[in-house]
């Protein structure tokens, strides 16, 4: 599950997305509050990252989620944006 009220980076992330990604963005977080893991998502841990996650939106766009420490699948969006976004991290 991804939590809500977005951060001010994440939300202004969110805005910026045209608005096709934006529904693949929301389509994406409420397939995260019924299945977190669902195949689709491709949910995977970014490396060398304890709580950092990534989920696919589009074939080009990605979100980074942090995992909420003390809470079962439950994660906070930190960031969304291109493939290449998290190579940075």
């Amino acid at each position: 599950m991804i939590r809500h009220p977005f951060s001010p980076q994440a939300d202004k992330a969110l805005r910026a997305l045209s608005a096709e990604n934006r529904k693949r963005a929301a389509k994406a977080f409420q397939r995260s509050q019924e299945n977190p893991r669902h195949p689709s998502l491709n949910l995977e841990r970014l490396r060398g990252h304890q709580n950092l996650y990534s989920i696919r939106i589009s074939i080009s766009h990605r979100a980074i989620l942090r995992r909420v420490e003390g809470a079962d699948n439950s994660y906070e969006l930190v960031d969304i944006d291109p493939h290449d976004i998290y190579r940075g991290l």
